[in-house]
């Protein structure tokens, strides 16, 4: 038997967004569940349920939200794609810890001696803001921070994040792969 036909025969009914667009086959076998589905390039969840002794294929929003408060609540949806990129009002800011390698006392921050140092131990990317202490940058008037400090665990790092480079102007983050 053609895998058409075992297809086929696995339809329970068809669901169209309009009736010239694309219509797309639901199995025959629906398990008494919630169940996200792919119907023309969105997610939708599909509910099976059971209603006068008949499964009912109720299509909603894959969020739901319930109000058992004696408020009025007003909800608006919007679509956030993954693919859109950074949005207007979303900014990631870096900060860099430096350290300096001391054949006679190895890793640290305690640059004495170095004359003219390029960077204190914390710094942004191009070194155009750096200072002897840890401070996050300030924030523009209603804005927070929507997550904590995380440190940069990617492959061009070390299991601790540190990247290393001859100084740090030749040290460019993400180092490239050689």
């Amino acid at each position: 038997m053609g895998r058409e036909n075992v297809m086929e025969r696995d339809t329970g009914f068809w669901v169209g967004l309009s009736p010239q667009g694309t219509w797309e086959s639901i199995r025959s076998l629906l398990p008494m569940s919630v169940v996200p589905k792919l119907l023309q390039n969105d997610f939708i969840a599909m509910e099976v349920v059971m209603k006068n002794g008949k499964k009912h294929a109720v299509f909603r929003s894959l969020a739901t939200l319930g109000n058992e408060s004696n408020v009025n609540l007003d909800i608006s949806i919007s679509h956030l794609s993954p693919n859109s990129g950074t949005s207007n009002n979303s900014v990631v800011e870096e900060i860099f810890q430096n350290q300096r390698y001391q054949p006679s006392s190895g890793w640290g921050n305690n640059w004495s001696g170095f004359g003219s140092v390029v960077s204190g131990p914390w710094s942004t990317r191009d070194f155009s803001n750096s200072s002897k202490d840890f401070s996050e940058p300030p924030l523009p008037t209603g804005w927070r921070w929507s997550s904590t400090w995380t440190i940069d665990k990617s492959q061009s790092a070390d299991k601790d994040g540190w990247a290393c480079g001859p100084d740090f102007r030749s040290l460019r983050w993400p180092p490239t792969s050689s």
